[in-house]
């Protein structure tokens, strides 16, 4: 039988190898040496009554533990999508020298046409889109920068404290966009209480990575959140200047979690004392369900990496750590904010990011009054 898989548009990512009348198989994108892509993105182009699709190299991905009862999501329309019915039956063996993976799923009644996609996608269109309606609508402006990069912006002074809030450094990690359109709505929303604060928003940072359907890197394999130690990253140079520029006192990188079933924020146990261990309880108090974690030394997150099964890049610079360390450990709440990919709904990830800015906003009340 001909091929019947087609992942040639935006964010689409798989390798076909094979398929027959009830069964589809398939690989997760190869990437450098012996690793894969863990974003997939893919329609099927053929009818079927009963399907199994199998992934072979599912053991390959840095978050192989991620597979274990995860449910994809589905879309008919290509517009709008849900859970499949089923979760992924994921099986392996590993032993000291090897270990291998394959994911299957099984669908009744899919149609030409049908996607699946690790999580629900969220498009360049979708963005530009969005961007359109918040240029239109509030007191924030939308500044073009180069190549389609665009920050949300609401200044009072340089001299102000500044929040600012990051997402889509790994473009696979969709649920962060829906996070940061509740994150602007709110802010939008309640602007009168940061009425003397500057407000800067980069909604989506690694655009090519997620044209080409990268989960982690651009297209070129370069893992933002690795590299704000280099000097040739454009996106990344504007932000950085923006928080060179700014007194930044609140840093926000919001990224999506493949493995836990949590939703979790890092923390830098130095920072989170005063003012922003305030911050901090009031996030936590007002998003119901999560769960803090501290940022660890890089001895410590390898051990970590490897006990969980996730990957760890240990070479380069975060952008957490470099705000920090640009403006000063004990004068910035600089946090990673983590939505599972299992357990959160592009719904809940929108409203998790308006609870966020409502926690904080608590916290611009106080030093108002104050």
């Amino acid at each position: 039988m001909g091929k019947c898989i087609e992942s040639n548009f935006e964010g689409g990512s798989i390798e076909y190898i094979e398929n027959d009348d009830k069964k589809i198989s398939l690989s997760l994108e190869h990437l450098e040496k012996d690793k894969t892509n863990h974003w997939f993105n893919f329609k099927v182009e053929k009818d079927f009554e009963d399907l199994v699709i199998n992934i072979e190299n599912a053991h390959l991905t840095g978050f192989w533990r991620g597979w274990e009862g995860y449910a994809p999501y589905i879309s008919k329309d290509g517009v709008r999508f849900e859970r499949t019915v089923n979760p992924f039956n994921y099986k392996y063996e590993e032993n000291d020298d090897y270990r291998m993976g394959t994911l299957s799923l099984e669908l009744n009644n899919v149609g030409k046409g049908t996607q699946l996609a690790w999580y629900k996608p969220y498009t360049i269109k979708d963005y530009e889109k969005y961007m359109e309606k918040v240029d239109s609508r509030s007191e924030f402006n939308v500044v073009n920068h180069k190549k389609g990069f665009k920050t949300v912006e609401y200044i009072s002074s340089q001299e102000a404290e500044t929040l600012m809030f990051i997402g889509r450094q790994h473009p696979g990690e969709t649920m962060s966009s829906f996070f940061m359109e509740g994150i602007i709505n709110k802010c939008i929303e309640i602007i009168d209480k940061f009425k003397n604060k500057n407000i800067i928003i980069a909604p989506f940072v690694n655009m090519s990575g997620a044209i080409a359907g990268k989960q982690r890197t651009d297209i070129d394999g370069v893992d933002y959140n690795r590299a704000w130690n280099r000097g040739d990253i454009p996106n990344i140079n504007v932000l950085k200047t923006y928080i060179k520029n700014y007194n930044v006192t609140v840093f926000g990188d919001i990224h999506g979690d493949e493995v836990d079933k949590d939703d979790f924020m890092y923390v830098n146990p130095e920072t989170t004392v005063g003012k922003n261990r305030k911050i901090c309880e009031s996030i936590v108090g007002n998003i119901e369900g999560l769960k803090l974690k501290p940022m660890l030394t890089k001895n410590q997150a390898i051990k970590n990496a490897i006990a969980n099964g996730k990957v760890y890049i240990p070479n380069g610079q975060t952008a957490s750590r470099f705000v920090e360390e640009n403006n000063g450990f004990e004068d910035v709440f600089g946090f990673i904010y983590e939505i599972s990919a299992h357990s959160t709904e592009p719904k809940e990830a929108y409203k998790q990011g308006e609870k966020l800015i409502e926690a904080i906003s608590l916290n611009m009340d106080e030093e108002l009054q104050g």
